[in-house]
């Protein structure tokens, strides 16, 4: 499931804003399956479990995470998506993130994809593969 988008409510007059914030959950149309989950079924969730927040993972994000505020004034995000597999599959030229958390802030570390590390061919043992050169040192 994913939460819903805040962007989803940007240019809302204040009756479908309304409409908006009581969102709780929606058949996702990215994806064909599961379920969005919206404003209401978030801040339920949250109060009930008397939790901060919702942090939630392995959903590509371009900059490696976001932080969903509700569209409501708050210190902390409601709603924390982190990915940290940058440049995904090799082909979303996403970044990667984690979130380090502390008892009173937390920080989100963006990183970059890098180059893939040198394989031997068929995924051989890199020890097997140097024993017959270095038998020939000794």
């Amino acid at each position: 499931s994913d939460p819903l988008s805040e962007t989803t409510a940007d240019g809302l007059n204040e009756s479908d804003m309304q409409e908006w914030f009581e969102v709780d959950y929606v058949a996702n149309p990215d994806r064909g399956c599961s379920y969005v989950y919206g404003c209401a079924a978030v801040l339920d969730f949250v109060e009930t479990n008397d939790f901060l927040c919702i942090i939630r993972a392995h959903d590509v994000r371009e900059e490696g995470f976001e932080l969903n505020m509700l569209k409501q004034e708050r210190n902390f995000p409601y709603v924390i998506t982190v990915f940290s597999a940058p440049n995904y599959c090799d082909k979303y030229g996403n970044k990667g993130a984690l979130l380090l958390l502390k008892p009173d802030w937390y920080e989100m570390v963006q990183f970059e994809a890098v180059d893939h590390p040198f394989c031997l061919a068929n995924q051989q043992n890199a020890f097997e593969y140097a024993m017959p050169f270095l038998s020939d040192l000794c």
